[in-house]
């Protein structure tokens, strides 16, 4: 893919992909879940998109450890946007690039014991559990992260494969 894309045509682009790795290859036919993966990928494909937790002055994070060490004493509806913004960070990492975890984890870096995948399910376990009631779909699809987090991370790898045939 060049840099010649537009915004839309890479939101058409990964919503594309996604739709058919999740409903077509997986069978998981939920498409707010689809949506929002898609979603996650256009806004990552933004460096400071993924290393920015969301404050009112976005705060530049690279390691779980530190996002997990700052959410805790936060009031909820920030505590809820950054349980949202691990879920999204581990997802897309182990998902579409699970090769760098052995970056991430290496021994002399903060989150050489974390285990990604759990606190991914746990973040959007925790951002559903915080989100707003009258936000229902939101609630659902935080949920069917957390629930649906391993199929989530199979689909991804979908993607990243065809979007590797598409370039």
């Amino acid at each position: 893919m060049s840099d010649s894309h537009t915004p839309s045509e890479l939101d058409r682009f990964f919503h594309g992909l996604a739709e058919n790795a999740f409903h077509g290859e997986l069978g998981l036919v939920d498409p707010p879940l689809v949506d929002y993966v898609a979603t996650l990928l256009v806004r990552f494909s933004r460096n400071e998109c993924v290393r920015a937790l969301p404050h009112d002055e976005p705060f530049v994070c690279d390691n779980v450890s530190q996002m997990l060490a700052f959410v805790q004493y936060e009031p909820p509806a920030i505590a809820q946007k950054e349980y949202q913004h691990i879920g999204d960070y581990t997802l897309f990492w182990v998902g579409v690039y699970p090769e760098a975890l052995r970056h991430f984890q290496h021994p002399n870096r903060p989150d050489y014991l974390i285990d990604y995948r759990e606190s991914g399910k746990r973040a959007y376990r925790m951002a559903a559990m915080l989100e707003q009631e009258h936000a229902s779909e939101k609630k659902h699809v935080f949920r069917l992260l957390s629930e649906e987090y391993d199929a989530c991370v199979v689909g991804l790898g979908r993607v990243r494969e065809a979007w590797g045939d598409a370039a």
